[in-house]
């Protein structure tokens, strides 16, 4: 809906009962419409003018200060209930706000709810975080993202579904199954930026990939077609194998391994977020149904714009 300053309302009353005009004349001359200018008129004949009522601010008791107490406290300790600040306040300042003000003071300064996740990083290495990340980047920034590698495994089970639903209000969101949900697949891929550079979905195992398994993927998917490349692995135990180094080495490409607990230095992670996105919509309840949906979801998808936006926004990490 389109907004006239009082100003306006009042010039085009004014021309209707100095002109004796019609009021749709009016309407087309002031482009508004004719319940609007009808109601102007009324509110002018009644008051005079058609000034706004200004609403009287209810919330004078909340100041700048208590508005600065929430949001440092909030920044600290980003677990604390609206109940818990209502109460806080209540002790530091001796003045009741209830839940809803203090939404209000989150919302204007657009501290908004949201899971929470854990970021570890061992103890006896937090000091090293810093420079672990600057000798990654630093390697980072020699090759292109366009000539890059992602390499990874990831964990596919049966019946994995989304972890939001609706249903009535005090009831449960309940998906029924008569299959066991906890069974496990391996799934290793590959990615660069404008392709998915090979994927093999392993049926059920004991343990997880194995390094031939790694071997024999670069084999199947990379070796001889890339060269001078960079391949990015995490530093699982399995990816520190001499062989796999010597193996990606023999074809002149370059090994850099990602930061431990810095999944955004591994791109390929993103693309396992969001491909399983699409396996929790679908579902699937079997080994064949599970490669099916995968296949379907990398045909069409997970696109080339998808992928090159994978790899830039660890490159622009850096720059930034």
């Amino acid at each position: 809906m389109k907004q006239h300053t009082e100003d306006y309302k009042e010039t085009a009353v004014k021309y209707y009962l100095e002109n004796n005009e019609d009021m749709r004349n009016t309407c087309k001359i002031f482009k508004c419409k004719f319940q609007s200018l009808a109601r102007w008129i009324k509110t002018y004949k009644n008051k005079g003018n058609i000034n706004r009522k200004t609403r009287k601010n209810r919330n004078l008791k909340i100041t700048p200060e208590i508005e600065k107490f929430v949001k440092d406290y909030v920044r600290k300790y980003n677990t604390t209930t609206l109940w818990e600040l209502s109460k806080l306040v209540d002790e530091k300042y001796k003045i009741h706000l209830n839940d809803k003000s203090i939404y209000n003071i989150l919302h204007k300064h657009k501290l908004t709810r949201k899971r929470l996740r854990s970021k570890y990083y061992p103890e006896k290495k937090e000091g090293q975080e810093k420079e672990d990340l600057e000798t990654f980047y630093k390697k980072l920034n020699d090759f292109d993202y366009n000539r890059t590698i992602c390499l990874d495994e990831t964990s596919i089970y049966l019946n994995m579904t989304l972890t939001y639903g609706r249903s009535k209000s005090g009831t449960r969101v309940i998906k029924k199954t008569n299959k066991y949900p906890y069974k496990r697949y391996n799934l290793l891929c590959a990615i660069s930026a404008d392709k998915v550079v090979g994927w093999k979905l392993y049926p059920e195992r004991k343990g997880g990939v194995k390094t031939t398994d790694i071997l024999d993927f670069y084999d199947e998917f990379i070796h001889s077609k890339y060269k001078n490349y960079l391949v990015i692995m995490d530093n699982a135990v399995i990816h520190k194998s001499k062989l796999i180094r010597e193996k990606i080495e023999y074809d002149n490409n370059h090994l850099l391994y990602s930061v431990p607990y810095h999944p955004e230095t591994n791109s390929i992670e993103e693309f396992f977020s969001q491909l399983k996105h699409y396996i929790k919509k679908e579902s699937p309840n079997t080994y064949d149904d599970i490669y099916k949906v995968i296949s379907n979801i990398l045909e069409k998808k997970i696109t080339k714009e998808h992928l090159s936006n994978y790899l830039k926004h660890s490159y622009k990490i850096y720059k930034s």
